[in-house]
């Protein structure tokens, strides 16, 4: 199980996604904050599962050139 958690500027926790992706897999979640554009916020992913190993990064896309760029992980 991984859990996205969408966080405001200010901290308050804004939503909750809960994925339930197989073994091995290789998933794509697309438009996560597509409801609070533009944001100013951050993400929490993790997972609760023994043992599980996640790897995630974002990627945003330039409003008009629609260049994108990776968000990794801090």
């Amino acid at each position: 199980m991984v859990v996205i958690e969408l966080h405001g500027g200010d901290g308050a926790p804004a939503r909750d996604q809960v994925h339930d992706p197989g073994p091995w897999s290789n998933n794509q979640i697309n438009r996560v904050l597509r409801n609070y554009a533009p944001v100013n916020g951050y993400l929490d992913i993790f997972t609760n599962t023994p043992d599980a190993t996640i790897y995630c990064y974002g990627s945003v896309l330039d409003n008009v050139t629609s260049d994108p760029t990776t968000v990794l992980p801090q």
